[in-house]
């Protein structure tokens, strides 16, 4: 028999871990103490925070790059952030990118090799993109 005000108890939810990356095109007010890069993580943080109920933590790693253009991949921080992804396909991913990096992670995926994943879009980007098996 259940004892009234007892809760039920609740399942555990996986653990989503998320990592922000940043991006300025111009160094332009890089050299401050807080800067836009600070604003984009402090911005994402209190995303990622706001859905910790949904299992989210955010990765201690930090992925910027100051003074890059996004009409390329060729960005070291983000170059790094797709090489640690690479290195984790055996769990599943929830991403917030660009159309550009869509691209970039779907590559990644194929070179994963055993055929069973896909990158999936939901919605307009940027929006969240699954990498799923």
């Amino acid at each position: 028999m259940k004892k009234a005000n007892t809760p039920e108890p609740r399942a555990t939810l996986p653990m989503v871990r998320c990592a922000l990356y940043t991006r300025k095109s111009t160094e332009e007010g890089l050299e401050q103490e807080f800067n836009s890069l600070d604003a984009q993580r402090e911005a994402g943080e209190a995303f990622v925070a706001s859905q910790r109920q949904e299992g989210w933590t955010c990765l201690p790693q930090r992925y910027d790059d100051g003074g890059f253009t996004g009409g390329n991949m060729d960005r070291p921080a983000l170059q790094r952030l797709l090489t640690d992804i690479e290195g984790a396909l055996d769990e599943p991913l929830r991403l917030r990118v660009t159309p550009l990096l869509v691209v970039g992670l779907a590559e990644i995926v194929e070179r994963g090799g055993d055929g069973e994943r896909a990158v999936r879009n939901r919605g307009d980007a940027p929006s969240p993109v699954e990498i799923v098996k």
